[in-house]
């Protein structure tokens, strides 16, 4: 009889979905603070990188430099595996995104 419930036991673990097992996902902070000019990612406490830069003069060249800050800081997060999970509004001027990387099982 405790061989059968010992069996049963283990069956059902067995079954079980392995979500439980999988720890926290890892997170990254990404803060784009336009009128300091500068990007902070965060992946945990002292895991910061901070990129300064620069805009050209003109509106249109402004927006051109804009956009390619966001794509490369994206594109970047993307190939580590993270995936955009929320936008926080803080500041005008100021952006910030909460990404996840999903846990391996």
């Amino acid at each position: 009889m405790r061989k059968l419930l010992y069996i049963v036991g283990c069956l059902l673990l067995l079954s079980s979905s392995p979500v439980l097992a999988q720890g926290e996902p890892e997170m990254a902070v990404v803060r784009i603070d336009l009128p300091a000019r500068r990007i902070v990612i965060t992946r945990g406490e002292r895991k910061s990188e901070v990129t300064e830069f620069s805009l050209r003069m003109g509106a249109e060249k402004s927006a051109i430099d804009v956009n390619e800050l966001y794509y490369t800081t994206l594109k970047k997060l993307q190939q580590e595996g993270y995936v955009l999970k929320e936008r926080l509004d803080a500041n005008p001027g100021i952006n910030t995104y909460l990404f996840v990387k999903a846990p391996k099982p």
